[in-house]
């Protein structure tokens, strides 16, 4: 089975009514796509202009699977 490198993770804290629930963690593989993880750490860290993913709400959850 091919494997693959964990480079970067970055996380979300989720919220629901304002209070903690948990944290999301995200491991993103940086040699196979360089360019879509440098974009997605600085939208999830930074932003970049007005889009970023502080307050991005979920319209459906799949325990133990998904989450949109």
């Amino acid at each position: 089975a091919t494997q693959y490198k964990v480079t970067d993770r970055v996380y979300f804290d989720v919220l629901i009514d304002d209070h903690p629930v948990g944290r999301i963690v995200i491991g993103l593989f940086g040699d196979d796509a360089p360019k879509t993880v440098k974009n997605f750490v600085t939208i999830a860290t930074d932003g970049i202009n007005t889009r970023r993913y502080a307050g991005t709400k979920f319209h459906r959850v799949i325990k133990k699977f998904m989450i949109q």
